[in-house]
């Protein structure tokens, strides 16, 4: 069995040590969100800042206590370090109103490959700002570093688990850490932003399966991925993370010979350039937009409102031209996806 972290810190359930901490931020942000959504008089605000001031205590592996608050992030990020060590971590961010929103995630730092994995969310604020789910930028020694974020399937493969008499967190840690290490490292990166938050917004599944099929068959250790392939890595990206185009690649690498294995990255080469000219195309389309409504090319559209490009993609939901080029990228995006995984 992998086991992710040091034996020393086997049997501490981060939940359980950080329970008062989860609490008081459940208990905030429940005051933050009411205010936000409902409105307020002075006395909310005075309750919000008495549960942010209100000192608390947190204890550690070692039976100490250190006193503790949410306006205090850096004591706060102690005060989690000597609890639960390293592997846990504590993010503090604002929210567009200035109020601090929290993240509280369990990582398994993956040091042979360029990104570290986030496996569990202990505590997520509501509003948290993310552009895109799968990256979450935490500060790490004094730098900014990207994570990619596969704990949003831990509680789906849990319940998979459970259903096969399986129980242990260990075993749902050791499949995503496969997924994460063999698949997600190689298939998700920062790059590839805009082409997910146009999938997302401009309804293009196909596409989005696309690009992370071939920054696999790019990416990926094609060889290595072969002999990990396994009935739980399938279950998984057929159940959990529904990925027909990835599921299919590891079907064809289950049958493919090892010397031929190089082929599928050399055709995926070809048909990434196939597909990045298609997302041209479909950025440099002329779409009508303002009051003037007047021709603009979608990519100035796209480029200048990364964070509201859903109320971009709503204002152009009967636009004729953005709709016929969807289909044609989706169309595009299903042949190549084609190319790959059907023999």
């Amino acid at each position: 069995m992998l086991s992710l972290f040091p034996s020393s810190l086997q049997e501490l359930d981060a939940k359980i040590v950080l329970d008062v901490l989860i609490q008081h931020l459940g208990y905030y942000d429940d005051l933050r969100v009411k205010l936000e959504k409902q409105g307020g008089e002075l006395s909310d605000l005075n309750r919000i800042a008495d549960a942010l001031s209100r000192e608390f205590m947190i204890t550690d592996r070692f039976g100490d206590g250190l006193q503790v608050s949410l306006i205090q992030p850096e004591l706060l990020q102690q005060a989690v370090f000597l609890a639960v060590a390293e592997d846990v971590h504590l993010a503090v961010r604002q929210t567009e109103a200035g109020m601090p929103v929290y993240y509280l995630c369990r990582i398994h730092r993956d040091f042979w490959s360029e990104y570290s994995l986030i496996v569990e969310d202990l505590y997520r604020s509501p509003g948290y700002p993310s552009l895109d789910e799968r990256f979450v930028k935490l500060m790490v020694g004094g730098h900014e570093r990207y994570h990619l974020r596969i704990s949003q399937f831990r509680r789906a493969l849990a319940k998979l688990l459970l259903n096969q008499n399986e129980t242990s967190e260990k075993k749902v840690d050791e499949i995503l850490y496969n997924a994460g290490r063999h698949i997600y490292q190689a298939a998700w990166h920062e790059d590839q932003l805009p082409a997910v938050l146009c999938a997302t917004h401009f309804s293009l599944p196909k596409f989005k399966q696309a690009v992370e099929l071939l920054y696999v068959c790019l990416s990926g250790e094609l060889c290595e991925l072969r002999g990990m392939i396994d009935d739980n890595l399938l279950q998984f990206f057929k159940k959990i993370d529904p990925q027909p185009a990835i599921a299919g690649l590891l079907r064809v690498l289950a049958v493919t010979e090892g010397s031929t294995i190089n082929e599928i990255s050399e055709k995926a080469l070809k048909l990434y350039t196939r597909l990045n000219k298609a997302f041209g195309r479909f950025l440099r389309i002329d779409v009508i937009w303002g009051e003037r409504q007047l021709p603009v090319p979608l990519y100035k559209l796209v480029f200048a409102n990364f964070s509201r490009l859903n109320l971009v993609s709503s204002a152009l939901k009967k636009n004729d031209s953005l709709s016929l080029a969807t289909t044609q990228l989706e169309t595009e995006a299903s042949a190549i996806i084609d190319e790959i995984v059907k023999r």
